[in-house]
């Protein structure tokens, strides 16, 4: 979350993630290796909900059941190499819980590429 301010490029995927989450209060972000998947999530993602962008939304959430229950306002994000996806299918409702909240991270365009959202802060040499 401390590079935040590396973070651009995705402003839109991090607004349908928000969307999405809002939904389902569960989200699969799926993706290849080195898409960034993490980094949507901890530069994007969380500095946006830290933020208070959701501000019913924890900081830190687990399980299937805690998504669920209807107590505490509990929202799980979870990230994972699309190549492991077939493996989902070995718990309990879990695919199922991917199918509703599943977020495929696209590939930036040479726009987003090129263009921060925001003037960068200057780093010391």
């Amino acid at each position: 979350m401390e590079e935040e301010y590396l973070f651009f490029g995705r402003e839109v995927q991090r607004g349908q993630l928000i969307a999405l989450l809002r939904e389902h209060r569960f989200v699969a972000v799926l993706g290849a290796s080195g898409s960034g998947k993490s980094s949507l999530v901890r530069a994007g993602l969380l500095p946006a909900l830290f933020g208070g962008v959701m501000t019913q939304a924890g900081s830190h959430c687990l399980l299937l059941e805690a998504a669920h229950q209807e107590q505490v306002s509990v929202y799980v994000v979870l990230t994972m190499r699309s190549d492991f996806f077939g493996d989902c299918s070995q718990f309990d409702d879990l695919p199922e819980a991917i199918n509703r909240g599943e977020y495929l991270v696209p590939r930036l365009t040479r726009d987003q590429k090129k263009q921060p959202s925001w003037p960068r802060p200057s780093r010391a040499p």
